[in-house]
């Protein structure tokens, strides 16, 4: 059976091929009655739109690449749920990729990307270096940074206040009578790992309690297991951790042989349910996605200078 083509559609509709068009592109000179129409002809007749001919014809694919350091996290899992929700009501289909925190696989997914004639692109950024964000200006691509920065760049991004964040995590063990104090995070290269770093940092000396480098215990991102880590903490004799999110906290508790106070990042708990109780900081979802899917839309119609976006943290318990 042939590919049904615009032209068919619009002969079972009794319209013009440009009329269709204009219809599926939910142009303002159609009415919503013949819209309506056009769209359930087309769809009883299997139309599907040719990508490649409509980037052809109007330099816009209608398509944003997500490119996430590892797809496993249910943070990052509801995050791109609802931004590919959010961007259907614009119009547009999301292809995720995941670099795995690795800036070479980070390299080919937006090479992937550009190469798929994508409009935008939604990134969560390795960070071992800015060369391929450099590359992505360099490029033109309309992109926006998800959850991380590079400060001496300017680029739009959208992250959480990670600083007061940081506090507001310290404050939490420093009422709970906590002294001794670790920090399970992400490599210090990340920019919310730094951020959180200070904020902690500030109050735990405004409380004479100490955190050093010897107290702070990384792990490798987009790895499924991080035991080694985990188990070299619990080793010494602390009696509470900040954790960088909460799939490692998840982690820790399962090693954990002792009472720990924990306080960690992302709220998954907001969108699923956990066996097992733990505050975590996190922001207002929806407020998030929605500022990272018009900071996107801004750039891709070239509005505007790049912008930052930097939303409260609050713990959810």
């Amino acid at each position: 059976m042939d590919r049904v083509t615009l032209a068919d559609v619009a002969k079972a509709c009794g319209v013009s091929a440009y009329t269709v068009s204009r219809a599926m592109n939910d142009k303002p000179d159609i009415s919503r009655e013949t819209r309506e129409r056009i769209l359930k002809v087309a769809d009883e007749m299997g139309y599907t739109v040719n990508a490649s001919a409509r980037f052809l014809r109007t330099g816009r694919s209608k398509s944003i690449g997500i490119i996430i350091g590892d797809i496993a996290n249910p943070s990052f899992s509801i995050s791109i749920r609802m931004i590919d929700t959010m961007l259907r009501k614009h119009g547009y289909n999301c292809m995720v990729f995941d670099s795995e925190e690795d800036e070479q696989i980070e390299k080919r997914s937006i090479l992937d990307a550009i190469g798929k004639n994508v409009d935008g692109i939604i990134i969560c950024p390795a960070q071992k270096s800015d060369a391929n964000i450099r590359f992505m200006q360099e490029q033109n691509i309309p992109f926006v940074l998800m959850s991380r920065r590079f400060e001496h760049l300017n680029t739009n991004y959208v992250i959480c206040d990670d600083y007061e964040g940081g506090r507001q995590a310290a404050q939490y063990l420093v009422d709970k009578g906590c002294k001794r104090i670790a920090y399970l995070t992400l490599e210090p290269y990340v920019s919310n790992t730094r951020e959180r770093f200070d904020g902690i940092t500030q109050v735990l000396r405004e409380n004479q309690i100490g955190l050093s480098e010897k107290d702070c215990y990384y792990v490798q991102g987009g790895q499924v297991s991080h035991k080694e880590i985990v188990m070299k903490l619990l080793s010494k004799d602390y009696d509470a951790v900040i954790c960088f999110c909460d799939t490692v906290t998840l982690e820790l508790m399962c090693y954990a042989q002792r009472e720990l106070t924990i306080i960690s990042f992302d709220n998954i708990k907001s969108h699923f349910f956990l066996p097992c109780k733990f505050a975590s900081l996190g922001v207002d979802k929806e407020k998030f996605v929605s500022a990272l899917v018009e900071c996107l839309l801004d750039a891709i119609e070239g509005k505007g200078k790049p912008q930052g976006v930097i939303l409260d943290t609050q713990i959810y318990e």
